[in-house]
């Protein structure tokens, strides 16, 4: 560890006694000391600016921090946007240009940040079908307080399929799945290449049958997280009826191929239509457009609806006001045709700019004047936070020169690592203030007035945005009101860290191992596997799986992780889907010397009988309660939700949980067993299983003792 040296290693007293002491050397007709002296008043006050100056430099700076977190590769994370999904309720517009309002009651602002155009078909129906019926579930999946599960509850492979009836037949179906998720462990968010956790098919009806579609994207991992689903279909989606056991439609079918070893998915709804709703509040925006000057520009766009727009063109120099364009406002937006007059670059690229923005931002807020002095601070002290990467500047060049153009200065969050020319700006999120260079680290705006323009900026309430599910209820567009549904909290929306969370982060960070050493590295590793529902872990070192013992001469280089998936399941086998997960993933830790094997456990029944006394008469009361403390204790994910690994079962340790339950005297007899060959007993009596087993409670058979 680096030692730090003290600059601060004075005292106020310290500097002004030092102080004193050099008076006769430098000045020795100086003989008044006391502190009435004017001298001595002025050596007090250097005395105290000294004492401050050490103070600070003793001290590492916020932007000394700062700093060192970029060498670790670590930026302070900005301030981000709440983001939810909602899906109407009913009937719903036909289309939804961006920018359209959705608040909750009280005021926070939620709008879209991509067109929404309604699906040309609805959901009819929703059949279940098992081996034995084909049942009609629409009322329950339109019913917000139930759930169901589509392919049952228990891991199966027989057969089981959801029908999703539509009104018509369509080439592409984005279909909206809303899961019921409160197991206490959580599944992991998969990772880039992680595999689903069960094999799903979707097929579509033919009029003789069903065929495979294409899954163009699947943002629910095989229906464990809610999102979408958007499937293809052939030309040939036609109705059927599934031989007469459902209604004359157009079907989408998905079928459970593999259950997996995990969790079987729960429903809380299907739907279709669904729009994406950012928590923010957009005070203006751009739009680039290829145009030949002629034809009218539509922009789609509410915000061009219900604020002003100003227009720019681009020629051979750069970028030029049309002062002269005609902006009408339509239902949905604007439609913008350019001035006779305007000269457009034909180089195929963009070359009309449409800026539209609120008439409370205005001109006042939107335009700002340069003094050409280097490291200049504009003020902009919006109302919210300010979301850096849709702020947008443009500044005119020299007036005084021949062709004056706008040219588009870029954000950066380090104008200190910008080259020379590059026209960059940065915004000081602390003091409000939007940030130029020097002319070494990024160009300083020529002077001007109004020669600087926002063009882009939108406000967020950050981490005050995330809301709960139920509180986006209503839509108003063109006069209309559209009901929502809002069935997740909106999430994702964070304030800008600050440095004490920044730091916490960074000690946590470093305290993550990026090689597994220790049997607790490969615990903590294989419990991040992405993509899987994982209980628990135990790594064991020097064991040979054949043999169930752990010897260093046997197995000197091996090491045995053993993973328990979580499920519903009594006792959870991992399937191989399950092992390559953790493997895939535990790899990029392993040492490069060690031979790693990921293994499932190995579950050891313990069968207990033993004799009481009671001090109740209650007895049937205190045998029931004495089996569920048994069971509690031998279960595989343990009381405390640790499995006990290769923990031996003692008689003491049963006699300790049984004499916890009330009205237990005493335990007269005892005899506990394990049905395993696998297991033996030292010389305590106590049960020795395998590093790898997991002890749980079999067969219990208590009786009461006459008292």
């Amino acid at each position: 560890m680096i030692r730090l040296p003290d600059l601060d290693d004075q005292k106020y007293s310290d500097i002004v006694e030092a102080a004193k002491r050099r008076i006769p050397v430098i000045f020795p007709e100086w003989t008044d000391f006391n502190e009435h002296d004017p001298g001595i008043t002025v050596i007090e006050v250097f005395a105290w600016l000294k004492e401050m100056q050490q103070y600070y430099l003793n001290k590492i700076s916020d932007k000394s921090r700062s700093d060192m977190f970029r060498l670790l590769g670590i930026e302070m994370q900005k301030t981000a946007p709440s983001v939810v999904s909602v899906r109407f309720d009913g009937a719903a517009p036909d289309r939804i240009p961006i920018g359209a309002h959705v608040r909750t009651s009280d005021g926070i602002e939620f709008v879209n940040d991509e067109e929404f155009i309604r699906p040309g078909f609805s959901i009819e129906k929703v059949f279940l079908e098992n081996e034995n019926s084909t049942v009609d579930i629409t009322d329950v999946v339109g019913d917000s307080d139930s759930s169901f599960y589509p392919f049952g509850s228990r891991l199966f492979s027989g057969r089981r399929a959801l029908y999703i009836g539509l009104s018509c037949p369509c080439e592409e179906a984005e279909l909206l799945f809303d899961i019921e998720d409160r197991l206490p462990v959580r599944r992991s968010l998969p990772g880039e290449n992680s595999e689903p956790p069960r094999s799903i098919v979707w097929e579509y009806s033919t009029a003789s049958g069903f065929r495979p579609c294409s899954c163009v994207k699947d943002d629910t991992f095989a229906l464990s997280f809610s999102g979408a689903i958007t499937l293809e279909q052939g030309e040939d989606f036609a109705a059927y009826d599934n031989g007469g056991k459902m209604p004359h439609i157009c079907w989408i079918r998905a079928r459970l191929t593999e259950s997996g070893c995990e969790d079987m998915p729960q429903l809380q709804r299907v739907g279709c239509g669904g729009m994406k709703l950012v928590q923010k509040k957009r005070l203006a925006a751009s739009g680039d457009y290829v145009s030949d000057g002629k034809a009218p520009i539509a922009v789609r766009d509410m915000l061009a609806r219900e604020g002003q727009c100003l227009v720019f063109i681009r020629d051979s120099f750069g970028w030029i006001a049309d002062e002269d364009a005609k902006v009408t406002q339509t239902n949905y937006g604007a439609d913008v045709r350019l001035s006779d007059t305007a000269e457009l670059s034909g180089d195929g690229a963009a070359n009309v700019r449409v800026v539209r923005f609120e008439e409370g931002f205005g001109r006042n807020r939107m335009f700002f004047s340069s003094d050409g002095l280097p490291c200049q601070r504009i003020a902009f002290d919006a109302e919210d936070s300010v979301l850096c990467g849709e702020l947008r500047i443009m500044v005119l060049d020299r007036a005084s020169s021949e062709n004056p153009r706008w040219r588009e200065y870029v954000y950066t969050d380090r104008i200190s690592a910008a080259g020379q020319y590059d026209r960059c700006f940065g915004y000081d999120p602390e003091r409000r203030e939007i940030v130029f260079g020097d002319n070494e680290h990024g160009e300083v705006p020529p002077a001007g007035n109004e020669n600087i323009m926002i063009f882009g900026c939108s406000v967020t309430k950050g981490a005050s945005g995330n809301v709960m599910s139920g509180n986006l209820t209503g839509l108003e567009l063109l006069g209309e009101e559209y009901r929502l549904i809002q069935n997740t909290d909106s999430s994702g929306g964070a304030d800008n860290e600050t440095l004490h969370h920044a730091l916490g982060r960074v000690r946590e960070l470093l305290n993550e191992s990026s090689r597994a050493v220790t049997a607790e590295d490969y615990r903590t590793a294989a419990m991040r596997t992405p993509g899987i529902r994982i209980a628990d872990a135990a790594a064991i070192p020097f064991f040979d799986e054949q043999s169930s013992e752990v010897s260093e001469d046997k197995a000197p280089d091996s090491v045995s992780l053993v993973v328990i998936p979580y499920s519903a399941e009594r006792f959870p086998i991992p399937d191989e889907r399950f092992l390559s997960a953790v493997r895939g993933y535990i790899e990029n830790y392993r040492l490069i010397t060690t031979n790693l094997k990921v293994i499932p456990p190995v579950y050891i029944r313990i069968d207990i009988s033993a004799e009481l006394i009671c001090g109740t008469r209650e007895v049937q009361q205190v045998v029931s309660r004495v089996g569920k403390e048994l069971e509690n204790t031998l279960s595989v994910y343990g009381a405390d939700g640790r499995t006990r690994f290769g923990e031996p079962v003692a008689e003491e340790s049963i006699i300790a949980h049984i004499c916890s339950v009330d009205g237990v005297i005493s335990v007269k007899n005892i005899r506990i067993s394990a049905d395993n060959t696998a297991c033996s007993r030292d010389r305590y009596g106590k049960i020795i299983i395998p590093p790898n087993a997991v002890a749980y409670c079999g067969d219990v058979n208590i009786t009461v003792a006459e008292s």
